[in-house]
């Protein structure tokens, strides 16, 4: 499968990817080559294990959501990637509605959720 609409694709704040159900990535949007210091080109194809570390096991997690056809989600796990040193991420995988296998999992960097909850916080004098 190839990526979804080119406009939701790109606009998504967080390193996407489409795994397919061979455990290879089928697609890697924009922020996902930030992620992974790697071109699309690159990451396509590239067997998921061998581009992200993560410190729970992921390929169950994948074929948990296929069978389940639900979204699934792991939350506080260590995950590295692009010679990056590993930081603290919250992972969501869904499966995506197509005639392949292709799971959708999204990483979320701690990093980036304290940026959010501090730009809430209300600043008291």
């Amino acid at each position: 499968m190839s990526a979804p609409e080119p406009q939701i694709w790109s606009a998504l704040p967080r390193p996407a990817l489409l795994v397919d159900g061979e455990g290879r990535i089928a697609a890697a949007n924009s922020e996902a080559e930030l992620f992974f210091n790697a071109s699309q080109k690159t990451l396509t194809g590239a067997a998921l294990a061998d581009r992200l570390y993560c410190d729970q096991p992921l390929l169950p997690l994948l074929e948990r959501a296929r069978a389940g056809q639900a979204a699934l989600y792991l939350n506080d796990v260590e995950v590295g990637a692009g010679g990056r040193s590993a930081v603290l991420a919250n992972i969501s995988v869904a499966m995506v509605q197509s005639e392949a296998a292709d799971v959708l999992l999204l990483i979320e960097p701690r990093e980036i959720a304290g940026h959010f909850g501090r730009a809430l916080q209300v600043r008291t004098a």
